[in-house]
């Protein structure tokens, strides 16, 4: 379930920021929002490449040196991240309160 949400966010996330290409530099740029005329390089230049950034934000470390850019990356870095939390978080903490709940018991016999 994770790899397959893996792919369908960081293939989002590639489409949603490669901006245009540069034949010179060999490297996506896309349009900063408040500057329009501006262009910076984008993180995402390969759906491989996004793995990085889409694992990190399902996983909920978020270290911050790659971000999206455009409205639409951050939207679908928002679900990513709600993604992360209800496939990993939510089992996690059931899990982890079974286990407590299983060990209060063994310990009380």
């Amino acid at each position: 379930v994770i790899l397959i949400g893996m792919i369908l966010f960081s293939s989002g996330i590639y489409f949603a920021e490669r901006g245009f290409f540069d034949e010179a530099l060999r490297k996506f740029f896309v349009p900063q929002q408040n500057q329009p005329d501006a262009t910076t390089v984008s993180d995402f230049n390969s759906i491989p490449g996004s793995f990085w950034f889409t694992l990190s934000t399902i996983t909920s470390a978020g270290f911050g040196d790659v971000h999206p850019y455009q409205p639409t990356g951050q939207f679908i870095a928002v679900l990513a991240a709600v993604f992360g939390i209800l496939i990993l978080a939510v089992p996690i903490s059931v899990i982890s309160s079974n286990f407590r709940y299983e060990y209060d018991k063994l310990k009380t016999r």
